[in-house]
This record gives structure tokens, sequence and C-alpha cells, in this order.
């Protein structure tokens, strides 16, 4: 029994430690189990966090860069506020010099018209004095307070143009012209010096120049008046020479840069003054005379000057050999082409244009232009077509071949140069404008048509035998030679009077007046040229002028403007016709 109870008691003890050793290896499965899903959460949890940490980087990096780009903008926009007030002040800073420039300039007006009279008076005193006195010393002494004041009545222009061009009272006063005139005209005032002195005062016009130009003449005048009074101050013997020359030519524009030069065998200029031979009150180093002594001002006013009438000026000297002044007067208009003849509209023949033939074309709304070229042509072997209508041009420029085709400038250029792109396209025919305007600003297509040049109404019949010579004749050139011989020996046939004391007296009282009267288009002086001419070819006997101005006179009476202008391009012509003899 005991036995029996014994081994039913290791058999529950056993049993038991079979239940504890089943849940403890229960307990740690299950332990081990929770420990590995643990280590998963730790791994997934570390995952996580390096990810968080990643995007916290980002996020930090981000932060900072867009902090950055904020503190930029922030710079930028302080900067732009710093920048508007900076041109607030300057507009205000500059308003107020311009205000404080008129003020120095009419005060400067003002005391000018003060100083004037008295000085005036000065002058007149002074120049009596000088005839009256007997004593040389006396006459010494008032001929030096004549002098020493004209340099004061000179310096006050000067102040009082150099504060015109500074305070913006500067303007253009543009017309027409003649370029070689205008020069004689100014070399003429000082050739009582240049003789005086023993100088050669010359004058150098290449023969392509053309005849005249839209320009301020006064202020071109003015400038190169400036530099041969100081070319001829400073230079003691030898010459001062005026060259002028086409630069560049813009046909298609109808422009060019005209150079002229004033040249002379002077004292020169010191190679450290010709950085400011243009400065205000900068004088010419290399000389201790006394007259060879300047206020200063006047190379400043011309550079100035230039400047503002789209011109540069510019200096190349060696000391004691001379100075060469330069004024490159950029983009001028053309008015008349060729100063290489003395062509007139009677003398020209048109029957030498193409003898062989040829066929030109006018594109123009204007009839009293397509009466004008087609009477031209009629003596000669040229065809002319007319068109009134574009369109009707269009369709026989498609069919026939044309050698020379005359536009209206408007017609060409519509519709950003349409016409003249379709020209291109249809033929090889060189192009000549007809136009009123200035056509300096008008852009031409650069594939367009062929523009050989431009026709201002009212036509002149002696410009447009010159371009059609120039594009339709192989030997234009001795053609125009031809013309101008035949000119020659007939003027010298059939005029007569005094032609050289007419030139001489013309020169001294009315070339002046024609170029008055020419710049200003004013009737009066125009008038008051016509009235001098006519008395002055009455008085010398010169028929063909007597007529011309007779002829002038009555179209000013009848208010004939077109008339009027072609007689005053058609003037020089005639003067060169008589200078030729």
């Amino acid at each position: 029994m005991l036995e029996n109870n014994f081994l039913i008691i290791i058999i529950v003890f056993f049993l038991l430690i079979g239940v504890f050793l089943f849940f403890i290896f229960k307990l740690k499965k299950d332990k081990d189990s929770k420990i590995s899903s643990l280590e998963n959460e730790v791994l997934e949890l570390k995952d996580k966090l390096s990810l968080e940490k990643n995007r916290t980087d980002e996020l930090d990096n981000k932060t900072k860069k867009t902090s950055y780009v904020t503190d930029q903008i922030y710079k930028i926009e302080q900067l732009e506020d710093a920048l508007e007030k900076q041109k607030l002040r300057v507009e205000e800073a500059k308003v107020i010099a311009q205000e404080a420039s008129m003020v120095k300039y009419d005060f400067l007006t003002n005391v000018s018209h003060e100083i004037r009279t008295p000085m005036n008076s000065i002058l007149v005193f002074a120049e009596l004095l000088s005839s009256e006195l007997k004593e040389k010393k006396y006459v010494g002494y008032a001929k030096n307070i004549f002098q020493s004041g004209h340099k004061l009545l000179r310096l006050l222009d000067d102040v009082i143009e150099l504060s015109k061009l500074e305070s913006g009272k500067f303007k253009l006063e543009e017309g027409a012209v003649d370029i070689r005139g205008l020069l004689e005209s100014t070399l003429e005032e000082k050739k009582k010096i240049a003789n005086k002195k023993g100088l050669k005062l010359l004058l150098e016009v290449a023969e392509n120049v053309p005849v005249s130009f839209i320009c301020d003449g006064k202020k071109i005048q003015d400038i190169l008046l400036n530099l041969v009074e100081n070319g001829l101050k400073f230079t003691q013997k030898g010459f001062v020479k005026v060259k002028v020359r086409v630069q560049k030519e813009n046909p298609k524009n109808n422009t060019v840069n005209l150079q002229i030069t004033v040249e002379d065998s002077g004292i020169g200029i010191a190679k450290e003054s010709r950085e400011t031979i243009f400065n205000i009150f900068q004088n010419r180093e290399g000389s201790s005379e006394l007259e060879l002594q300047g206020t200063g001002i006047g190379l400043s006013i011309n550079k100035k000057t230039a400047s503002l009438i789209n011109a540069t000026l510019s200096v190349e000297s060696k000391l004691g050999v001379g100075s060469r002044f330069t004024l490159l007067l950029k983009d001028l208009e053309v008015v008349l082409i060729s100063a290489e003849d003395g062509l007139e509209e009677e003398d020209i023949d048109f029957s030498l244009v193409s003898p062989k033939g040829a066929l030109i074309m006018i594109i123009d709304e204007d009839k009293e232009t397509h009466r004008l070229i087609k009477d031209s042509f009629a003596p000669s072997a040229v065809e002319v077509l007319s068109f009134t209508d574009p369109r009707d041009a269009v369709e026989v420029l498609k069919e026939i071949k044309i050698d020379l085709i005359f536009i209206d400038i408007d017609i060409f250029t519509i519709d950003e140069n349409a016409f003249s792109k379709m020209i291109a396209m249809m033929s090889k025919a060189a192009v000549v404008t007809l136009t009123q305007v200035s056509i300096k600003d008008i852009a031409f297509f650069v594939g367009g048509a062929r523009v050989i040049g431009h026709l201002k109404r009212p036509i002149s019949k002696v410009e447009l035998f010159k371009l059609s010579i120039k594009e339709l004749n192989s030997s234009s050139q001795s053609t125009i030679k031809k013309i101008k011989k035949s000119l020659k020996s007939s003027t010298t046939s059939v005029e007569s009077g005094d032609i050289d004391s007419f030139l001489e007296e013309h020169q001294r009282e009315v070339v002046n007046l024609y170029h008055s009267a020419q710049s200003t288009n004013d009737l009066n002086e125009i008038k008051l040229f016509a009235q001098k001419l006519l008395t002055l070819s009455k008085e010398k006997g010169v028929e063909s002028l007597v007529e011309f101005a007779s002829s002038l006179l009555e179209h000013i009476e009848h208010f004939e403007i077109d008339e009027i202008n072609s007689m005053m391009i058609e003037y020089k012509s005639k003067i060169k016709s008589l200078q030729s003899l």
C-alpha cells in the first residue's frame, strides 16, 4: 500500500515537474517571441527614427535655404528702395542744377545788356580818339583801349554762349545748306587777316561732296570760324587749310558722314595739353606772346556745340609742326547729290540717257511727278511706264524687265517695307524714292530692293538726269564731261558784261545775302537778295542774271514757293558757270 502510494506520489511529482517544465518552456518561448517582436519593433523604430532624422535634416536645410533666400530678397528690396531714393535725389539735383543754370543764363544776359551799352560808348570814343590824336603814344593808348574793349565783348559773348549750352537753351535751326558756299563765305571773312600775315588760306572740297545738306549751317559756321581764327592766330608762316571729304556714304538712307578738317602749319600743341585743350579756360601752350593768348572758352564751346549737332571734334598736333582739328558731321541728310559739275536744267540733254533705250517705271499718286519725269525723258530712247496704283505696277513687274523704278517713299516702305521686298523678289531694277519729307530716320529693309538715291519734291531735273545717267549709262562720267564742255563753249559765246568785276562785287555784297536767304527761307530775305542781284547784274551788264533776278522777283511777288525754291537751288549753278569763264 505504501509502495503504491509512494509510486503515485513519484508519478504525480514527475507530472508536476513536467507541467512546470512545460509552463517554463512555454513562458520562455513566449518571452523569446516577445523579445523577437520587441527587437523587430526596435529595428522598425530605428528605421523610423532614421527616416525622421533625415526628414528633419532636410527640413532644417530647407529652412536654412528659405531663410537665406528671404534674407537676399529683403536685401534686394532694400537696395531697390535705396536706388529709387537715389534716383529721386538725382532728379531733384538735376532740376536744381537746371534752374541754377537758367538763373545764371538770365543773369548773364541781363548783365551783358548792361555792360554792352557803356562798352559800345568806350569803343566808339576810343576809335574817334585814335583818328583824332596826333601823338603816336596817345594813339597807341586809344587803340589799346579799343582792342581790349573788343576782347571783353568777345569774352562776354563766349561766356553767354557757354551758359546757353549748359542751361539747355540750345535750339537746332536746320535747313538746306550749300556746304561749299558756307565754307567759301566763312573763309572770305578771314582773308584779310591771312593776307596781312602773309599766310595762305586754302579750301579743298572733294569732288564727291554733295551740293547741300539738311543741317544747322549757323552752328557749323560758328565752329569753323573759331577753328580758322585759331589757325591764323597760332600760325606765323605757311598756311591754314580747310579740307572737306565724305567719310562714309549711306545711299539707302540718303545720308553721309562729312569730315571737315582745319589744318595749319603753326606752333602746334604740346602732347600733355592735347587732352585738356577742349576744357574750359584751357589755352594753347607753346607761346608766351600776349597776342596768342585767348580766353580758353572757344574750343570748349565748339566741343559742346558739336556734340549737340550729332558731330565730334578732335585734334591731332605736333609741337612746332602744326595742328589738325577734325569736325566729323554724322548722318547728314543729302538734299542735292553732286557738286562735281555746273549743270543747269536748260543745259542737260536727256537724249544722252541710255541712247539704245531702257524701260523705267513710275509708281506715284502725284500726277505732277508723272508729268515732269515723262516730259524729261520724251526726247530720249527711254520708255516710261506710269502707274498710280501699286497693284497694277506689280502685275507689269511680273511680266516685263524694268531697268529703273521711281517710287513714292510711302508706297515703298508701307507695311514694314512689304513693297520693297516684293520688288526684290520680282525684279533686279534699281530704285529711286520720291519724297518731300526727311528720310533720315526711315528704316529700309536690308533684303529689299536696291535703292540708289532719293529725289525730293519739287524734283530737280538736274538730279533726275544725273541719277538716270549714273544707273543707265555705262559711261556716265564721260557724258557729264561732254555736257560741261558744250556748256562752257555755249556760255562763252552768249555771255557779255564785266564778269570779273561782277564776281568780285558779288562775293562781297551778294553771297552773304544768298546764304542768309537760303538758310532761313524767309521771303523778305530772298527778296532782298534778288533785288541786290538785279541791281549788280544791271550795273555790270550780266544779262543772264538780270533775267534770272527779274524772274525770281516775279515769283516772289506771286508767292510761288516751288518756283522760288527751284531758282534758289539753280542760282549756284549760274554763278559756277560764270566762274568757269
